[in-house]
Order: structure tokens, then C-alpha cells, then sequence
């Protein structure tokens, strides 16, 4: 039985929202890991300053 083209459009749909919310929880997870590495170089470069 061939589909119609809503199932079709509706398929298509659910998949690309299905991918973009995988993307934005990979960015979502980058930016946590990204932010952490800034946060410990910040409080390693004052600990050189106070250190001075």
C-alpha cells in the first residue's frame, strides 16, 4: 500500500526533528565541557596572579 503524502511529510517531519534535538543535545553537551575548560584556566590563571 503506497503512502500518502502526509504520512510521508509527517514521517520526514518526526525524523528531522529527531535529528536536530540529537544536535542540540550533542551542542548542548560541547558548550558544558567548553564553559568547565574556561572555568578552570579562569581560576588557573588567577592562581598564577595571586602567586605573583
Amino acid at each position: 500500500m503506497k503512502k500518502s503524502n502526509f504520512e510521508f511529510f509527517t514521517n520526514r517531519t518526526v525524523r528531522l526533528f529527531e535529528q536536530y534535538f540529537a544536535l542540540a543535545g550533542t551542542l548542548e553537551k560541547n558548550l558544558a565541557n567548553s564553559k568547565q575548560r574556561v572555568d578552570n584556566l579562569t581560576q588557573s590563571i588567577l592562581a598564577k596572579a595571586s602567586k605573583k
